[in-house]
């Protein structure tokens, strides 16, 4: 006969086992780029990682099209913005660690990103 402890155990109840935020999350497993549609981190927030992406409507995603205002670059990646869809149209580098906002045109007009190699 075995001796397996048909105990159940709460997740959360394991040494070292903890729920963390999007945020936390994006950082531990390689970045991220985190946009807010007000000035310093306010209002609605739209994490990106990895993957290329326009920021239009897509299904199960809200828009945030023409929409950032600020935003924080993690892990020290550069991201590029574009203001058209499909990385197209004026090319902003993004790539500082702190809190920045949008300023002067560059203000609610990014509709694509991507992570620069």
């Amino acid at each position: 006969m075995s001796n397996i402890n048909n105990q159940t155990q709460d997740l959360y109840s394991i040494e070292l086992v903890q729920d963390v935020d999007h945020e936390a999350a994006a950082t531990v497993s390689g970045g991220a780029l985190i946009l807010w549609s007000g000035f310093n981190a306010t209002g609605g927030r739209r994490f990106i990682t990895g993957a290329d992406r326009n920021l239009g409507r897509s299904p199960g995603v809200s828009n945030f099209n023409n929409v950032a205002s600020s935003y924080r670059v993690t892990l020290g990646q550069r991201w590029a913005a574009y203001t058209g869809f499909n990385f197209t149209g004026t090319r902003f580098v993004l790539s500082s660690s702190t809190l920045r906002n949008f300023a002067g045109i560059r203000n609610n007009t990014i509709s694509s990103v991507r992570r620069i190699s």
